[in-house]
Order: C-alpha cells, then sequence, then structure tokens
C-alpha cells in the first residue's frame, strides 16, 4: 500500500529574482504571478512578481508547504 501524498500541483520554476526563489507557472485569477520562497521547514511566503520587479519586497505567508508545489 502506497501512502497519498497530497500536492496543490502548483508548478513553479526557479529563478534568482529575490536572492533565489520560485515564479509559479501560471497567472493567478487576478492576473498576478506569484513568487515563492520556502523556510527550511518548508513553509511557504509569497510576494508578486511585478511589485518585486519594482522594487517593493512585500512578502505574505501563506498555508502552502513545499510539499504542495511541484518544482522545475
Amino acid at each position: 500500500m502506497s501512502a497519498h501524498v497530497s500536492s496543490a500541483g502548483i508548478v513553479a520554476k526557479f529563478s534568482t529574482i529575490a536572492g533565489g526563489a520560485w515564479i509559479e507557472d501560471r497567472e493567478t485569477p487576478l492576473g498576478t504571478t506569484r513568487v515563492w520562497r520556502f523556510d527550511d521547514q518548508g513553509r511557504s511566503e509569497w510576494a508578486d512578481l511585478a511589485a518585486l520587479q519594482a522594487g517593493n519586497a512585500r512578502w505574505y505567508g501563506h498555508q502552502f508547504t513545499a510539499k504542495d508545489f511541484i518544482f522545475c
């Protein structure tokens, strides 16, 4: 019997932006692109890509963890 692994299936590609983070492959329904980073326990926080590119380094905590992502 195999263990079920939960995943939100969020596809993210690595980028050097913000010292190394993951950019979500698809825009949100609001038309924004999220950038994700993770702490050493896999907890996530995100920022808007356009805001980061404009110099606004505001990050927001989120309930997703690294196991919810598909990393490319």
